[in-house]
């Protein structure tokens, strides 16, 4: 079955995370963040996707925020495509990152993206051309990315069109084609300078 592709609404209400419940993905980041945005748009809810051993400390930041009632931790879900199109905007705060697998999903499906600059996301991400990235760990700056994103309805729907590059930019042909052009670039290299 063909994969459906986002359509952009006028309003941000639901932003999503998804990534395992673990210090790397940052989350406490986004969940400070969160406090602040709420704080200014009562109708934002947060759901961040995934299991591990910080769900306990989570759990108690969501609590001692009082944020219970808008901030949502699911665990693990099977069809995390149906979470994407369901949402209005995807947030990665990643201390660092290797491929970011659902970062990518979530731009192939055209969500507006907002990572953090980590290694890893600034490989993905071509910061104002298809997505929007933020200094790691910074609340302040991820708060008014995330301000400005609910607040540019047009900003959010060209990021998206342009996001869906990503399936193209990073599919098998494309990467074993950069990988041959490095491999002769080398190598002619190589041979130029016994």
């Amino acid at each position: 079955p063909k994969k459906k592709k986002k359509k952009i609404p006028e309003n941000v209400k639901h932003i999503i995370s998804v990534g395992r419940l673990d210090s790397q993905k940052d989350h406490k980041t986004l969940v400070c963040a969160f406090a602040k945005l709420v704080a200014v748009y009562p109708n934002l809810s947060l759901t961040i996707y995934g299991e591990g051993h910080e769900r306990q400390n989570l759990e108690k930041l969501i609590s001692s925020l009082v944020l219970e009632e808008k901030i949502y931790l699911p665990g693990t879900i099977k069809n995390t495509h149906e979470a994407l199109i369901n949402a209005d905007l995807f947030v990665f705060p990643s201390l660092y990152e290797g491929f970011p697998n659902a970062l990518c999903e979530a731009m192939a499906v055209g969500l507006p993206v907002i990572a953090s600059s980590c290694s890893g996301n600034v490989d993905i991400v071509r910061d104002g051309i298809d997505g929007r990235l933020f200094p790691i760990g910074d609340i302040q700056a991820l708060t008014s990315v995330v301000s400005e994103m609910i607040n540019d309805w047009q900003q959010r729907q060209s990021l998206s069109q342009h996001a869906k590059e990503v399936s193209a930019r990073f599919q098998s042909d494309s990467i074993f084609a950069l990988w041959d052009a490095v491999i002769e670039n080398g190598s002619n290299k190589i041979l130029k300078n016994p």
